[in-house]
């Protein structure tokens, strides 16, 4: 019987080191820094589906535009591509951000090379604007907004039925029962014109002014 006693206390000091090098190893690799997980496609009645990513628009070594997204889904059938619970959308020009947008669902239409973003708010040069529906031309760089829209920098406001610009020279133009205000003033004309490089704007066509004395 001592022999025996003898002989097991080799055998739970082994088993005692191997116990707590394993505990060891545990908690060492839980602190260690995890791999992000690439999205995955997932296989539904709508099609092909991506979950948490980005997607962007290049021209040549040029990125144009990029948008992050908690879900992008291509319906069967169709070549459309649908974006939804969107982050951030951000038009580019020169490499840098021209426009910065959240919205509630994005389509492309990859055949007629648009975007379509439904229930829009943006940032545009320091200003804000809102509108229901915004189209963008990718290949002409071209922006659309043919429902109401407003935008408000500073003491400057303006309201219009339909706001047209382009991306590429950063010029926007308002139209459609335009009224802008102003700290002391209340104006109406047919167009204003805002130049967002510049940082300036102009009103034409038949201008009225209200001032506030």
């Amino acid at each position: 019987m001592g022999h025996g006693k003898i002989a097991s206390r080799p055998v739970l000091s082994i088993f005692l080191f191997l116990l707590g090098l394993g505990i060891f190893l545990l908690i060492f690799f839980s602190f260690l820094p995890q791999p992000e997980a690439e999205p995955e496609p997932v296989q539904t009645q709508k099609g092909l589906t991506l979950r948490q990513t980005s997607y962007e628009g290049w021209d040549g070594k040029e990125r144009l535009w990029r948008l992050e997204a908690a879900q992008i889904y291509e319906l069967k059938g169709e070549k459309n591509l649908y974006f939804t619970g969107l982050e951030k959308i951000e038009f580019f020009q020169a490499g840098k951000p021209a426009i910065s947008l959240t919205a509630a669902e994005v389509e492309l239409r990859r055949k007629e090379k648009k975007l379509l973003i439904k229930e829009v708010r943006g940032r545009l040069h320091e200003g804000e604007f809102a509108t229901a529906e915004v189209y963008v031309d990718l290949e002409t760089r071209k922006v659309t907004c043919p429902q109401k829209v407003t935008f408000v920098k500073a003491e400057l406001r303006v309201e219009a039925n339909r706001m047209d610009g382009d991306l590429k020279s950063e010029e926007y133009r308002f139209t459609g029962d335009l009224l802008v205000e102003q700290k002391n003033s209340r104006s109406r004309g047919e167009i204003f014109r805002y130049w967002a490089q510049e940082d300036r704007f102009a009103i034409e066509g038949g201008v009225e002014v209200e001032l506030e004395l």
